[in-house]
């Protein structure tokens, strides 16, 4: 016969054995309901991960397109600013030439001595043009006075005739060779004479001085309403209208020095 203690102990055994394989399956139990939960959280995960990615692209292209929109409206801002900008120039530029235009019968003298008074002062241009074989008569002379801030300031004289005007500033060159002690000046006053420029076109035409005086053009000239300017001595002269043209060929060109 078995004996009952032993028997005992293996029923001891048994019941531990029971325990244990009720707590492992518990453990398993537990441990499939944690991977049910880890897989509904990846699946969770993905589906987030997933509408991320879409509300992204959404929000790319909806910035792209919107982006697309704003450089369309800047091009029809930018197309019509330079429409403006060009009609604009081309008031400016005539008003300009309107301007000039009334000015045609006008020149400047440059140099009068300060001590020749105002009621001299048309004699005193007479004689000059003279000087130069440009003849002129005082009926000839709408008016004739001095302006500026410079001294001398310089002397504006109004023409009757556009001719005359033509003619003084034909021989204008030839008073460098004048001797200015027989119009009373000393020897060393030196007079030059040039057209009577708009605001506009005098500062086209001090940019052009500039230009010349770093050696950056050739020459350049003023005739009918428009100024001229040759960067070469064998280059065809360039119409310069507006102050962009110069700017366009000279954009960095440091106009201060």
């Amino acid at each position: 016969m078995v004996d009952k203690t032993r028997l005992q102990s293996i029923q001891s055994t048994l019941d531990q054995l029971v325990q244990r394989a009720k707590v492992i399956e518990d453990n398993v139990s537990k441990i499939d309901a944690t991977e049910k939960t880890s897989n509904k959280l990846e699946r969770s995960v993905q589906d987030i991960n997933d509408s991320l990615i879409i509300l992204k692209e959404n929000i790319i292209q909806n910035l792209l397109d919107e982006n697309k929109r704003l450089n369309e409206k800047i091009k029809n801002v930018e197309t019509v600013n330079h429409i403006l900008s060009e009609k604009v120039n081309a008031i400016e530029i005539n008003t300009a030439k309107i301007d000039q235009y009334d000015r045609r019968n006008n020149i400047e003298l440059h140099g009068v001595p300060s001590d020749v008074t105002d009621d001299k002062l048309e004699l005193i241009v007479i004689e000059i043009c003279n000087s130069i074989e440009a003849d002129i008569e005082p009926i000839g002379i709408e008016a004739c006075h001095r302006f500026g801030r410079n001294d001398p300031k310089k002397v504006i004289v109004r023409c009757v005739n556009r001719k005359d005007v033509e003619k003084i500033k034909e021989k204008k060159k030839k008073l460098r060779q004048v001797d200015m002690s027989k119009i009373g000046f000393e020897n060393t006053t030196k007079i030059y004479i040039q057209d009577n420029l708009s605001p506009y076109f005098s500062k086209l035409a001090w940019k052009c001085c500039k230009l010349k005086n770093a050696s950056k053009i050739n020459d350049w000239w003023f005739k009918n309403e428009l100024i001229f300017l040759r960067r070469t001595e064998n280059e065809a002269p360039k119409k310069i209208n507006h102050n962009d043209d110069i700017d366009n060929l000279y954009p960095d060109f440091d106009y201060s020095g």
